[in-house]
């Protein structure tokens, strides 16, 4: 395929809020310090009644507003029939206003409920847009060495290299990297989409460990789509299959990062992919 894509410009508008909702205590709950509320103050200077953290459940709200803008170049070759070639030069229109909320339930210092809440609108293409829906719900729970996330979450592993997606399943981290022998981190579960044929099934493995400026990350990923995509083939010319046409995906990452100074860090990442068609046995191999 010869491709050139050029770097399109964006531009990116946001505001971003905190907000604190005490929750209904039961009798024996520690009682909440409170100012009065003086109604006739303008309402700058009202006073409001505070929730301190240490006092449980409370809701924590917050979130951001953001307006992106921007334009961007495709340009590709795709093969009609065998003898033509059809030259792709495209100008994209990027903008899109997206509002997400993130309301937290905090039951206890070290358990709560998150959740996600999110509208998006496309101006360009309205059937892009997704009014406001749930897109997180799980159940975290938060210790020196254990912490457990079990619901629907973003799964971003490895600056995405490995696996940047919504998913519903558990994951489970033993350890610490900054102690001992450092971090093991297990997940188990599958992505989200619209039917089987976009939905994956698998784990993951995580091992974290440093020493000093010195921090190392191995990972290693297994999925396998719910259901077996039909024959296909490229639609352009060296096109790989990558991301959308295997069956079965395995990857394999080690990371090796060291801090030469608080702001500047020299990073090595290897990085080993298989892949599987099922339908017409294509399986490849990168790194």
């Amino acid at each position: 395929m010869n491709t050139k894509s050029f770097p399109p410009w964006k531009t990116a508008a946001c505001l971003t809020w905190a907000v604190l909702i005490p929750l209904g205590l039961s009798a024996s709950s520690p009682a909440v310090p409170e100012r009065p509320v003086d109604d006739t103050a303008p309402l700058e200077n009202q006073e409001i009644p505070v929730t301190e953290k240490n006092t449980y459940p409370y809701v924590d709200i917050h979130g951001d507003y953001r307006w992106l803008w921007g334009r961007g170049q495709f340009r590709a070759d795709s093969r009609t029939a065998p003898d033509k070639v059809r030259r792709h030069d495209e100008r994209i229109y990027l903008t899109t206003r997206r509002l997400r909320l993130f309301p937290f339930i905090h039951f206890s210092e070290k358990t709560s409920l998150r959740t996600q809440l999110e509208d998006l609108r496309n101006d360009k293409d309205a059937n892009a847009d997704h009014h406001l829906y749930l897109g997180r719900l799980y159940v975290q729970h938060e210790q020196a060495r254990l912490k457990v996330e079990a619901g629907r979450f973003n799964y971003y592993l490895l600056d995405g290299n490995v696996i940047d997606k919504k998913v519903d399943g558990l994951r489970l981290r033993l350890g610490e990297r900054t102690t001992g022998p450092g971090s093991l981190t297990f997940f188990a579960g599958r992505t989200t989409g619209s039917d089987d044929r976009h939905r994956l099934r698998g784990w993951s493995l995580l091992y974290s460990s440093q020493h000093g400026r010195l921090k190392s990350d191995a990972a290693y990923l297994d999925f396998r789509r719910l259901q077996d995509l039909p024959s296909s083939r490229p639609s352009l010319i060296g096109q790989s299959r990558a991301g959308t046409g295997f069956d079965e995906q395995r990857i394999a990452e080690w990371r090796l990062m060291y801090e030469l100074t608080p702001k500047l860090t020299a990073s090595l990442d290897l990085l080993h992919a298989w892949g599987r068609h099922d339908a017409d046995g294509y399986d490849t191999t990168d790194s």
